[in-house]
């Protein structure tokens, strides 16, 4: 029996920016920049799009559009989303670990693991934060996986994956 993928809709692909001042919107833009992957997944980044057309401009990525969307039901395939979880002007430090860092990352992955636990995203990708900054912020865990499963209520498994390599870690950020 052949599956029709012509008119599946693709799998959402939440992705939280991680620490505004760190390397997560770089990647994330640098990673969605060729648009030949939109034919794959519909990313919703959570963050902010002012923070996002910030590192667009650092990037030199005149080329590049983002579609704001006010959740993720409403993301539009072919498109590279975002859901503003906050609105407020924010100062970046780019390059600096700061308290302001860590809140806005964690509003980030407040709101993308709602989504997820609702099933309004199918998977969820997770940029790099600034642990000292995100502790500063009332982040009560060691890193984004023990988060993910208190808030998610399972255990959580962290992979490393690469052509050649799988590593799959027992325990994560405790000796």
């Amino acid at each position: 029996m052949e599956i029709d993928t012509e008119n599946q809709a693709l799998i959402k692909v939440g992705i939280t920016i991680g620490d505004i001042n760190g390397i997560g919107p770089e990647i994330i833009l640098e990673a969605l920049r060729d648009a030949r992957i939109l034919k794959d997944f519909t990313p919703i980044i959570y963050g902010s799009e002012k923070v996002l057309s910030h590192y667009q401009a650092l990037l030199e990525m005149d080329d590049f559009s983002i579609q704001i969307c006010k959740n993720a039901s409403q993301a539009l395939e072919n498109n590279v989303n975002v859901v503003n979880v906050w609105t407020e002007e924010v100062e970046l430090s780019v390059g600096q670990g700061t308290e302001k860092g860590g809140l806005y990352a964690f509003k980030a992955l407040e709101a993308a693991t709602q989504d997820i636990s609702e099933g309004k995203i199918d998977v969820l990708v997770t940029a790099p934060f600034s642990k000292d900054g995100m502790i500063k912020a009332g982040f009560k865990f060691p890193g984004h996986t023990d988060y993910l499963a208190q808030e998610l209520g399972g255990k959580s498994l962290m992979f490393m994956v690469s052509d050649t390599l799988r590593v799959g870690l027992l325990t994560d950020h405790l000796p």
